[in-house]
């Protein structure tokens, strides 16, 4: 029985590292999301004045979500107008969509092929997912972010 238990386990996890070694792989789709005046933005500066990481709440209060920069592990960029016209901008509900979207095509290609039904993920790691904010000469900062909470 105990023998049992130990192969079990370790098929486990050696299931878990082929699905995350498959998942993170693969070349991530990127989507951009649209900074307004509506959303929240909340910067936090380390000791020596600089920033170290910005807080996005976009949407509503009852169906906000929480895109975090950091300064040390993410890239800013700038772009023109005519630059934004070639990039694919979501709204908030599409990008959740899309997210469930792809883990159920991931769910349900794991159950077939090993019989064992994947949990839904509590991080959000399917896309690389930036925030676009406008500024007042008319170009756009694009934040690479993580997505880190949904508010439901």
């Amino acid at each position: 029985m105990f023998l049992k238990y130990i192969w079990l386990k370790y098929f486990f996890c050696v299931l878990l590292s082929c699905v995350t070694a498959v998942c993170s792989a693969q070349e991530k789709e990127k989507m951009y999301l649209l900074f307004n005046d509506n959303y929240q933005k909340t910067v936090k500066k380390d000791p020596k004045g600089c920033t170290a990481e910005i807080s996005f709440w976009l949407g509503k209060s009852w169906s906000a979500a929480n895109f975090v920069y950091k300064t040390q592990e993410h890239s800013l960029d700038t772009l023109t107008a005519a630059q934004l016209s070639k990039l694919r901008i979501v709204s908030l509900s599409e990008l959740r969509t899309k997210e469930l979207e792809k883990y159920k095509s991931l769910a349900g290609q794991l159950e077939v092929e090993t019989g064992f039904k994947l949990l839904p993920p509590i991080d959000h790691e399917y896309f690389d997912v930036y925030v676009l904010e406008k500024l007042s000469d008319g170009k756009l900062l694009s934040y690479q972010i993580n997505w880190i909470a949904t508010v439901i």
